[in-house]
């Protein structure tokens, strides 16, 4: 049994308000319903079987699709179901779900892109019926800083506590969190706890330094890969830096100071050869995504990139470079 599971509540509450609501497919002919579907792959599927292996004549086929809300009781049960799988998995003396309040210390951080700045999309029907519903059970509301932030540093505290078996686990599917030592679990692929080391976390953290995290938060991590470096290491692909390419860069670490020293040459590499470098200063000059006009060290660029990533390990935490050996 654990002390504490500390659980990532935004992802549970948007997950029930979606569960409310589902888009269909309606595929219309000259004006007129004649089929509905429940995916937009499976419309115009029918659509590509309909003039290729029946040979009709879809000039006048229109798929529209339509948004059909459910009842907030249905994405309420959603909600307690999901809690209730949670601690069907894990037995514990106390469980704590946190909820992102108002502000987050990243926003005014981020230069090169704004933070979470693809995040315009608008929230399920149901989102604020289940937020509050899941206030009313308890959830923490935390300003300032993340759900995320909270559930790691309970993790970490439980990892201080025992590093072999820690006494706390966070939950979330988001693997940004296996930054952080200690007990995980990701309630769709994981059916018991996984404990991520010190040096796993580290390693974790610097691939997603080099690689960023643009589809969640708009993390743009080092925005290109320099030929000369590519080839040193064996990469092949040498305009981005994907998963696996970050995970070669590092492949041969094995302490935070080698991680960042190896960090630093990958951004060195791509940051030098851009137009805004000036040899003279050391700096990469560059307009920000707010239109001011920067210039920073490769440090500064690793720094911000750092702390946009970097999970709170205790309240107030920031990244650090790490020191020489």
């Amino acid at each position: 049994m654990f002390d504490t599971v500390a659980i990532d509540g935004d992802i549970l509450v948007y997950r029930a308000a979606c569960v409310a609501q589902h888009t269909y497919y309606d595929i219309y002919e000259d004006g007129e319903l004649i089929e509905t579907m429940d995916y937009a792959k499976e419309a115009t599927g029918y659509v590509k079987d309909e003039s290729e292996f029946f040979m009709k004549d879809t000039t006048l086929y229109e798929i529209r699709p339509r948004l059909e809300f459910f009842s907030e009781e249905d994405a309420i049960q959603a909600y307690d179901y999901q809690l209730a799988a949670i601690s069907k998995k894990l037995k514990a003396k106390s469980y704590k779900t946190y909820l992102t309040g108002k502000g987050n210390y990243r926003e005014a951080i981020a230069t090169v892109l704004k933070y979470k700045g693809g995040r315009d999309a608008e929230k399920p029907y149901w989102f604020y019926a289940v937020r509050a519903h899941a206030e009313s059970l308890g959830a923490i509301v935390v300003d300032g800083v993340e759900a995320d932030d909270c559930i790691s540093v309970i993790a970490y505290r439980g990892f201080l506590a025992n590093e072999k078996k820690p006494t706390t686990v966070c939950v979330t599917i988001d693997k940004d969190l296996r930054n952080t030592p200690g007990f995980h679990l990701n309630p769709d692929k994981d059916d018991e706890p996984v404990l991520i080391s010190r040096i796993e976390a580290s390693r974790n953290f610097y691939q997603q330094l080099l690689k960023g995290d643009r589809t969640t938060d708009n993390i743009p991590g080092c925005e290109g890969l320099n030929v000369e470096v590519a080839k040193k290491y064996g990469l092949r692909k040498i305009k981005t830096i994907g998963e696996k390419g970050a995970e070669a860069l590092l492949l041969d670490c094995q302490t935070d100071r080698e991680f960042y020293e190896r960090c630093y040459e990958v951004y060195l590499g791509h940051y030098s050869n851009q137009v805004g470098w000036d040899k003279e200063t050391q700096t990469y000059q560059y307009t920000s995504w707010d239109e001011k006009q920067m210039e920073r060290t490769i440090d500064e660029l690793i720094k911000e990139q750092a702390d946009l990533l970097w999970m709170e390990r205790y309240k107030g935490d920031r990244w650090t470079p790490p020191l020489k050996s």
